[in-house]
């Protein structure tokens, strides 16, 4: 049986994203196929090269920018069929508590991202 190398527990939620990469290119997002502590996968229509820094906003309700969000930087880690992993490296504090307690409040064990986020409070 293949062990679990993942770091962080990953959740499945649908909210609409936007991820614009570097030099100011937008990238049409189908969904976000998970999201943890330490970053994200999505579900693209395009594809974006290993490396690259991208901006990833989350809305968290139909408001748009005038409601709830996480924003955070990250660097494309993979890209697989139409799927991008994106691994967080800077989130700024409102952003942040917001991620943490999305995690914290539909995890199936809100005890593993509570110890998760203690051990890692901020970007790694």
């Amino acid at each position: 049986m293949e062990q679990d190398k993942r770091r962080f527990t990953r959740i499945f939620l649908p909210f609409p994203v936007i991820l614009n990469l570097e030099q100011g290119e937008s990238q049409p997002v189908k969904q976000v196929k998970n999201l943890s502590v330490g970053g994200c996968l999505l579900n693209v229509t395009q594809s974006a090269e290993e490396g690259r820094n991208c901006l990833v906003t989350i809305y968290l309700s139909d408001e748009g920018d005038d409601g709830p969000f996480i924003q955070a930087q990250g660097r494309v880690v993979r890209q697989v069929d139409d799927d991008i992993a994106i691994t967080f490296t800077a989130i700024d504090p409102e952003s942040l508590f917001h991620l943490q307690h999305l995690l914290l409040y539909n995890a199936p064990d809100p005890d593993q991202i509570d110890s998760e986020i203690k051990s890692h409070p901020g970007i790694l």
